[in-house]
């Protein structure tokens, strides 16, 4: 026969019970997204310019998932390797700030020269240098018609916490900031900021401006090599591209390339650097040793966007002039498909899976997915207005 409870007995399970529920309710508030999704294909994030906000796009579902409000005209974007932080530059239009597109011709203004930042004391290496005279502007052609930013923006790149789903700091890197990279052991975010001719890097565990780097004028894109201790920027207002020793925090070498310099993709083993010329219909392909230009390939008309398969295999360059994207064999450099996608496709990503590549249209105000042995489309998503860079994490 159960025996039954004193009142101090039922307490007590009273207590256990709400301590457990709290527990569970605690928890789904700091999983992050992916886990509570028991991991699946994982997310790609994709910051919506003007509606200042963050888009979540679920992989395995294709569909949006819900957005991050609280930015201010997002257009980089960066996600640590724990998944639980991202980085969101801030694209600024005003008189000291570049503006590309079609037909019009463009400036970015010099910052006063020998601006002393001191030492960041993070344990990199780096120095806060001068800024040098990077700065003199550079004319755009109509066959540009390419990388259109609105919206005020500001000099502020953005923290998310993606367990709250919350802008958490806010670090002023001096001017309105482009794209943006982060170092594989997740220590240090790196963007670019075109008006001034250079990238800020960011120190993660303090959320702080740790340096300064001038590369050149109009500094657009920029990734980090698989070791951490090379950076590579590309420089539209020169037709170049830095290459960066890290851990001196100088520019070690700048290689010539054809006109408008784009975005940019390192193969899995680092050894070659792709490079979009926006200008000139080209691919660049950087020995990375050599540091040097080894080969130039046909692309399509006005290429922007670029991205390697994880195997290292296959190239895949968003044309945004014809709106096509090319796959590209990485080890003969030939054209293996072109697929008409639509309007003004832009920036592009592969999963780490290497199942997916999302590309995306900020005049079409979407992403195309696409099977990247087949290049077929698998889902057009919506998104507006605006999206941009697409940083993607999928739990290992």
């Amino acid at each position: 026969m159960k025996q039954p409870l004193y009142g101090q007995e039922r307490s007590i399970l009273r207590f256990l019970k709400m301590s457990i529920i709290s527990l569970a309710a605690w928890m789904l508030l700091v999983t992050p997204l992916w886990a509570s999704q028991d991991g699946r294909a994982g997310f790609a994030y994709i910051p919506l310019g003007k509606s200042h906000s963050v888009a979540v796009i679920d992989i395995a579902t294709q569909q949006l998932l819900r957005t991050i409000p609280g930015l201010n005209n997002p257009h980089g974007l960066v996600i640590t390797p724990d998944g639980r932080r991202l980085y969101a530059t801030s694209t600024k239009r005003g008189p000291n700030e570049m503006r590309m597109g079609a037909g019009e011709h463009h400036a970015a203004s010099s910052m006063p020269s020998g601006e002393a930042m001191g030492k960041h004391g993070m344990g990199m290496g780096m120095m806060r240098r001068g800024m040098g005279k990077h700065g003199a502007g550079m004319g755009m052609s109509e066959k540009e018609g390419m990388g259109m930013v609105s919206g005020q923006g500001s000099n502020q790149v953005s923290v998310i916490d993606t367990t709250t789903n919350a802008v958490i700091a806010t670090i002023d890197v001096g001017g309105g900031s482009h794209h943006a990279a982060i170092s594989p052991d997740g220590k240090w975010v790196l963007v670019t900021v075109p008006s001034r001719g250079g990238i800020a890097v960011i120190a993660v565990a303090t959320n702080t401006l740790a340096a300064f780097i001038p590369t050149g004028k109009i500094a657009n894109y920029v990734v980090v090599s698989p070791d951490g201790t090379r950076a590579y920027v590309s420089n539209k207002g020169e037709d170049t591209v830095s290459i960066i020793d890290l851990p001196a925090g100088k520019v070690r070498a700048t290689i010539p390339v054809n006109a408008g310099p784009d975005h940019l993709a390192l193969s899995p083993d680092g050894k070659q650097l792709y490079v979009t010329n926006a200008l000139a219909d080209t691919l660049s392909v950087i020995d990375t040793a050599m540091e040097k230009v080894v080969a130039t390939l046909a692309v399509g008309e006005g290429p922007h966007g670029v991205d390697v398969t994880p195997d290292g295999a296959r190239i895949f360059v968003a044309n945004m002039g014809e709106g096509t994207v090319s796959a590209i064999a990485a080890d003969t450099g030939e054209t293996v498909t072109t697929t008409r996608l639509g309007l003004t496709p832009q920036h592009v990503a592969v999963t780490p899976d290497g199942k997916r590549v999302f590309i995306n249209s900020e005049e079409g105000n979407g992403t195309w997915v696409l099977d990247p042995m087949t290049t077929k489309v698998q889902a057009w998503i919506p998104l507006a207005p605006q999206p941009h860079q697409i940083a993607i994490f999928q739990p290992k």
